[in-house]
């Protein structure tokens, strides 16, 4: 916390509460507009390869030496809105998240897990027998796809980070089921790799090979029941 409001509690609470006061009415509509400006693919993951072309603005700038303060602040908002399992707040929160602090490699990794294995799980217990244990399948696939839009919007801020094309690897191979556009993925975080990370992801890339060559996997869309492999 020394980077903001050195050792005095006082300025460091009415630093928080004005920061919370942004959070509550600035950011929400600058995230109104971003996302009606993003365009299908940002929205549904189908953009073919995620390179970073541009690093866009972002609101955490305005905020200089207070943006990991702010995303800490709007994270616990994130997990508030997580414990009550309201979907649509924390998939705002999470937005709001990361545009607050986009240098931050844990909320886009932790925001796109909740998008990918938490939602379609509430989904399907909110429906359960009314056909939802049907519809579980196609659910995931949503929730993986809308993961991986935030890791490709993750990857204009942080181009040379392992873990977002790592996670959007491991989408593709455990909940989409295109291996091979995952062996893509996790040989870009190879490279960006360094030490035991590179090798758990060169790991992660071998058995996504050998499940791509495997002649009786199921077909492209058809997301994978496994648990995957450990965090890098």
């Amino acid at each position: 916390m020394r980077g903001w409001g050195g050792r005095d509690p006082a300025l460091r609470l009415a630093i928080g509460v004005f920061l919370l006061g942004v959070l509550g009415g600035v950011v929400p509509g600058v995230q109104d507009r971003q996302s009606a400006g993003a365009g299908p693919e940002a929205e549904d993951g189908r953009e073919e390869d995620f390179v970073p072309r541009e690093r866009p603005a972002s609101l955490g700038r305005a905020l200089g030496g207070f943006r990991p303060l702010a995303g800490d602040l709007s994270w616990l908002r994130v997990y508030e809105a997580w414990l009550a399992r309201e979907p649509e707040a924390v998939r705002k929160r999470i937005r709001q998240t990361v545009t607050l602090c986009p240098e931050e490699s844990f909320f886009w990794r932790e925001g796109a897990r909740i998008l990918a294995y938490d939602l379609p799980v509430w989904r399907a217990g909110r429906a359960l027998g009314s056909g939802g244990e049907r519809s579980y399948r196609r659910w995931k696939g949503e929730g993986a796809r809308e993961a991986v839009a935030l890791l490709a919007r993750g990857r204009l801020h942080r181009p040379e980070d392992p873990v977002l094309p790592g996670e959007i690897g491991r989408l593709y191979w455990q909940r989409l089921g295109n291996p091979e556009r995952a062996v893509r993925f996790l040989a870009e975080a190879e490279r960006l790799a360094e030490g035991g990370r590179a090798s758990r992801f060169r790991r992660w890339r071998i058995l996504a090979e050998l499940e791509a060559d495997r002649p009786d996997r199921p077909g492209e869309g058809t997301p994978g029941g496994r648990s995957g492999p450990g965090d890098p």
